[in-house]
């Protein structure tokens, strides 16, 4: 497979590409500390970071639908390169946006592509968070090598547990 070319965002820490298709695609690694100021552990200094992925069209005759198998490579390369560089401490975070009510397929996409890559020290965590009937998806990104790596993962399910009206409200404006 072949990757598409990448290269810095306008925001700091983001990757845009296009594709032969027509769409413009953007990796925004935000820091989103401030999520979890009232928590140390996941606050953990300030490095903590929300993946966001974003799709715009860039030609009017892109296709609304179908698979490009090179995105998936793009993406994977561009989390590689990043997680790579940033070292063991930072976390990761992503929210599956549901305004349209595909946040189940965002998920399960998310995680075969994770998986179908050598992440090395790094493991993905994924959630569901129920509430009313209605189904938020959401996932963590740790290094084992991390010196808290046996706690985050439930601390992190606890504090989303917890705070459930505030990451909703969060969900929602994906």
């Amino acid at each position: 497979m072949a990757i598409y070319e990448f290269a810095p965002g306008s925001e700091n820490n983001s990757y845009v590409f296009p594709t032969k298709f027509g769409w413009l695609y953007t990796v925004t690694f935000r820091n989103s500390a401030d999520y979890f100021s009232d928590n140390g552990i996941l606050f953990n200094n300030s490095l903590v970071s929300e993946i966001i992925f974003t799709r715009s069209v860039l030609n009017s005759d892109a296709p609304l639908k179908g698979i490009d198998p090179d995105v998936k490579e793009t993406i994977q390369c561009i989390l590689h390169h990043h997680l790579e560089g940033q070292g063991h401490l930072p976390l990761y975070i992503f929210i599956c946006y549901s305004a349209d009510k595909k946040e189940a397929a965002r998920m399960d996409l998310f995680i075969k592509w994770y998986a179908a890559f050598d992440t090395a020290d790094w493991r993905l965590h994924s959630y569901e968070l129920m509430d009313a009937g209605e189904s938020i998806y959401y996932g963590l990104i740790v290094n084992l090598n991390h010196p808290d790596v046996s706690v985050i993962p439930h601390e992190f399910e606890q504090f989303v547990e917890k705070e459930k009206s505030a990451w909703k409200e969060l969900f929602r404006r994906r």
